[in-house]
């Protein structure tokens, strides 16, 4: 007899990208502890970008609900002279909740190189209905309540007009998800842009 915990797993094959990159896996659960919707990013390789994809898990087959796999945004802060974004992949990857049937998801968003990063708002439809910049490598998303949620990574420029190279400095914020609509950066600010309202930054040397 197997047990039931191994059956659980069988799931998950299907719903990963088989792509040559590292995917990064956020699971959604329901009250008794069963996979309802699974959240897989995929990094930048090479030539290829990166894929989000939403799978819905409630049936006895995995359901594609969406897919991003063209998000492109170019770095405000080229008036620094500092490098363009080339090509973006994503991890750092969670659920917010509340909501309707399909949930919104939180992702990071990266450049190949690590650095520019966007922290994106997907709705039910796939769509990024709120994102918020930063200029270095954001890492790892943790949502605390549909309020709050926590993230962290590392920035080489806290200044708001540093020129890379600057010293390294690991960072976490507390801060808001992304609201619909919005478009703002991460404290200090580097691209001239509006940032984030409310929420606590600290920083230390990496």
């Amino acid at each position: 007899r197997c047990p039931v915990y191994v059956f659980k797993f069988r799931i998950f094959a299907p719903v990963l990208s088989g792509l040559e990159s590292r995917d990064d896996l956020a699971l959604l659960r329901d009250d008794a502890g069963w996979p309802t919707f699974a959240l897989v990013g995929t990094r930048a390789y090479q030539s290829s970008v990166g894929l989000l994809v939403l799978w819905d898990l409630r049936a006895a087959q995995p359901r594609e609900v969406w897919r991003l796999a063209n998000f492109f945004e170019e770095t405000p802060e080229l008036h620094i002279g500092v490098h363009g974004a080339t090509s973006y992949g994503f991890e750092g990857l969670d659920f917010l909740p509340g909501g309707g049937e399909i949930p919104h998801a939180l992702a990071v968003a990266h450049d190949r190189n690590f650095a520019p990063s966007w922290l994106l708002r997907v709705g039910a439809a796939g769509d990024i209905v709120g994102k918020r910049y930063h200029p270095g490598h954001l890492r790892d998303v943790l949502v605390l309540d549909e309020y709050r949620v926590v993230v962290s990574g590392v920035s080489n420029r806290l200044c708001a007009h540093g020129k890379p190279p600057c010293d390294q400095e690991e960072v976490v914020w507390l801060v808001p998800p992304p609201t619909a609509d919005e478009r703002t950066e991460f404290l200090p600010g580097c691209g001239g842009t509006p940032t984030t309202g409310t929420g606590r930054g600290y920083s230390w040397p990496a």
